[in-house]
Order: structure tokens, then C-alpha cells, then sequence
């Protein structure tokens, strides 16, 4: 099931063809040690020309959900940077991802967005590959080309590596790219307390929503890593709507955030208990119970006491892969040019969920985090009004700040550590984000 929005905040304008990048100045762009970023990394097509060669075409990138394709010869068109990408479940139960783009003259070998199918066809002159990609059949082969084409050399563009993990199919078209798992660092332990909570897993449920926002890609994967600070302010009045009109007042609780030198971000509460109240206003009362009474225990007896009661809130994984584990909802950050953003949402929910709980979540995450989410059209405002004035000249001069907890470092977690309304995930986000564009 795939749901389909419209732009948000605008139309996407024509973006510029840049041919050299070789007189950009990239050494403004950006300063780790004094927490300054300039606002036109947001809006200037050159940058997003060096995203999409440098970043893009060599990061290890989210392509959906295992259970997208469950069966053999399902499929689902995903994307890395801007390339289509179909991805496609084997006979023996692996996945292959390849280039939707036809060999002979760059035809769709795939108009559909999901579905079952040993082949692909291009529908402009005929040419059928297999689910792997590889070229099966050339409409009258013998009479135009006189058996001279192999066919073994004009195979779909192959998605070099691509890894299976926590149930999240990923792809990198770098061949020299170091393993998945290697790529995380420090923040492997994240990975595995955001996505494999208990011994089962979770799976996708109930489909995924597609809309789009007049807004850099950028700016929703650097809140991700590390953004507790903006919910006081941006999401107060719809939190406070959901509250009974005697309740007190809304407080910050004790949580953490994490950050690597390989540009993945987030943040998580060191006690699940502290989100209680969070779940309680924002999820209701049985999924809160399930919560604390079923999916912490198993946690807990997977990584231990303080690990395992660790609860995770949201997180990015570098480059454009966001996560919100208080409601369940995995992104997908799919640039569209340098001024818009494709937003690709699935809900989340352990395999061994009842099922009443199952819906419930769906239901509350489409209410809070879809595209029409309460929560998410707070967030949205606030990127598309980023997003604007970068259209001046002056505005995209501008200089922003970056600085929060400069301080040092909390120990007693894994890799690196500060208190949860600090942006050293944003800080290393940008500092990786730089050394990549860079090459």
C-alpha cells in the first residue's frame, strides 16, 4: 500500500545544471570547533550537485523495509540520491537492487512503485530484464543486430552491495565501500537499540506514505540526529491540546544523545519510565502499557538493565535514513534538488505485537507523524520557513549557530555522548557531510 501527497509549501523550480564544481570554496561552509554553518549549504545547486556524486553515490543508503517485499519476485522502486533503484526478493530468499533505467536509450524498466514480477520490461523499445537485471531479451535480436550484442554486457546497472539488517534493506554503489555494519562505528549500539529492541525484530506495517516539502534535504536529517530543544516550542500547543486541562505544565526529562565521526546522530531517554507521560498523551493508555510492560522487559533481557531500559526517541543514520522510536515512524530523506525534499514514511511495530496494537500504532503514528500528522505539519512549517528567504541573496549569507553543548562529553554510554538537547549530532552530521562533498 503506497499514499500519495502532493507538494507541500510549493512547486520545485527548475534546477540548474552544473557542469564544474572545481571553483566552489567549500572551506565557509562550514566550522566544527566554532559551530557555524552557512545558510546557502541549504539552497545552492552546486553543493547539491557534490551530494549526489560525493555523498549519495557512496554512503550506504536505506532502501525500504524487508517486509516491502516478503516474497519472491516482489519488488519496490526505491532511491539513492536521485537514481531509481528497483529493489527485488530472489528464488533463494536474497535481494537484489539495480538502476531502473533501460540499457539501450534510458527508458523506466518499471513504471509501478511495487508488486510482483519475474521481469522487467522497458516500454519504449522492448528490452526485458530479469529480477536480478540482467538483459534476457531484445525484440527482434537476430534481424537487427545479427547475434552480434551480448547481452551478458548490457545488463541494468547492479547495485554493487547491498545488506540486510534488523529487517532494513540497505544499498551502496560504492564496490570499496567498508560493510554496513562497519560504516555505523560507535553508533552501532544505537542501531540495534532503535531497531532491535527484542529478539523478534520489527517489520513494517500498514504501508508507506510519500509526500513532498518545499525544503532542503538536510534540514530533516540533522534534526533527527540530535533536535530535542525545538519540542517546548514547536510542538507545545499540539501536546498541550491532547493533555486534560488540569495537567501540569510540560518539562524536559533526563535523556541523552549520541554522535560518530561517520555523521549518524540521535538521542534517547536513560530510563524508559521518564516517557511514560510522552506515550501516555501522545499514544494512549494500552499502547503506553504495552510499552513499559512488554517491549522494555524484553529489552532489557537482551541488553541489560541499563541498555536494554534505554529508550530510544529519534535518530538519523547518515546520510538521509531518520527514525522516531517514541512513534514509530522510519523515514526515508529523498532529495529532490536542492529546495525540496520527498518524504517517505512506514510505521514500524515488533513482529510479535497483538495485533489490536499493531492498528493502534498505525493509526496514532499517521495521526501524529503522517503527512497530515498534528506533530508533523509543526515540523514541516518550520523547515519550508527555513527554506524560504534562502531565495535572497542575503539570506543565504546568513550565519548559523550550531553551538549547543560545546562543553565536552557525559561517559558512562557507548561512543560519544552528551546530554539530549545538545547538537554535537548536527556538529558531526556537517563535519561528515563536509569531508565527503570535499573529496
Amino acid at each position: 500500500m503506497i499514499h500519495h501527497l502532493t507538494t507541500i509549501g510549493g512547486t520545485m523550480a527548475d534546477r540548474d545544471l552544473i557542469a564544474s564544481s572545481k571553483n566552489l570554496d567549500l572551506s565557509n561552509l562550514f566550522n566544527y570547533e566554532d559551530g557555524i554553518v552557512r545558510a546557502s549549504i541549504y539552497s545552492d545547486p552546486e553543493l547539491y550537485e557534490l551530494e549526489l556524486k560525493h555523498i549519495f553515490a557512496k554512503s550506504w543508503a536505506l532502501l525500504c523495509p524487508e517486509s516491502q517485499i516478503p516474497n519472491q519476485g516482489d519488488y519496490f522502486v526505491s532511491y539513492i540520491g536521485e537514481d531509481p533503484v528497483i529493489v527485488s526478493r530472489q528464488a533463494d530468499g536474497s535481494v537484489a537492487a539495480f538502476l531502473n533505467q533501460c540499457r539501450h536509450r534510458g527508458g523506466a524498466l518499471c513504471r509501478g512503485e511495487s508488486g510482483n514480477s519475474k521481469t522487467f520490461t522497458c516500454t519504449y523499445h522492448g528490452w526485458a530484464y530479469n529480477s536480478t537485471g540482467a538483459l534476457i531479451s531484445i525484440p527482434l535480436e537476430e534481424q537487427i543486430y545479427h547475434s552480434s550484442i551480448d547481452k551478458a554486457k548490457w545488463s541494468a546497472k547492479r547495485v554493487p552491495k547491498v545488506e540486510i539488517h534488523h529487517g532494513l534493506i540497505f544499498g551502496c554503489w560504492d564496490e570499496n565501500a567498508v560493510p554496513f555494519r562497519e560504516s555505523l562505528g560507535e553508533s552501532a549500539t544505537y542501531f540495534d537499540l532503535n531497531f532491535r529492541r527484542t529478539e523478534v525484530g520489527m517489520e513494517a506495517y500498514g504501508g508507506v506514505y510519500k509526500w513532498k516539502i518545499k525544503a532542503n534535504w538536510k534540514l530533516m536529517a540533522e534534526q533527527f540526529t540530535c533536535d530535542s530543544y525545538h519540542f517546548m516550542t514547536t510542538h507545545s500547543s499540539g501536546i498541550e491540546s491532547l493533555l486534560p486541562a488540569d495537567a501540569p505544565p510540560l518539562q524536559f526529562v533526563p535523556g541523552r544523545s549520541f554522535s560518530s565521526v561517520e555523521g549518524h546522530g540521535g538521542g534517547f531517554l536513560t530510563d524508559a519510565g521518564f516517557t511514560y507521560g510522552t506515550l501516555l498523551t501522545t499514544s494512549g493508555e494500552a499502547f503506553t502499557k504495552y510499552v513499559l510492560e512488554d517491549e522494555v522487559p524484553k529489552s532489557i533481557e537482551r541488553y541489560g538493565e541499563e541498555l536494554g531500559n534505554a529508550y530510544p526517541i529519534f535518530a538519523n543514520f547518515f546520510p538521509n535514513a531518520g527514525y522516531l522510536h517514541v512513534h514509530r515512524t522510519l523515514r526515508i530523506w529523498i532529495p529532490r534538488g536542492p529546495d525540496e525534499v520527498e518524504v517517505w514514511a512506514w510505521t514500524l511495530i515488533e513482529k510479535d505485537a497483538p495485533e489490536h496494537i499493531r492498528k493502534m500504532r498505525n493509526k496514532i503514528t499517521a495521526q501524529t507523524f503522517g503527512p497530515t500528522g498534528i506533530f508533523e505539519q509543526d515540523d514541516t512549517a518550520n523547515w519550508i520557513d527555513v527554506q524560504r528567504p534562502l531565495g535572497g541573496f542575503m539570506a543565504r549569507q546568513t550565519k548559523f549557530n550550531v553551538q549547543m553543548g560545546r562543553s565536552g562529553e557525559l561517559a558512562g554510554w557507548p561512543g560519544k555522548t552528551d546530554i539530549d538537547t545538545s547538537e554535537v549530532g548536527a556538529r558531526a552530521f556537517y563535519k561528515r557531510w563536509l569531508e565527503m562533498i570535499s573529496q
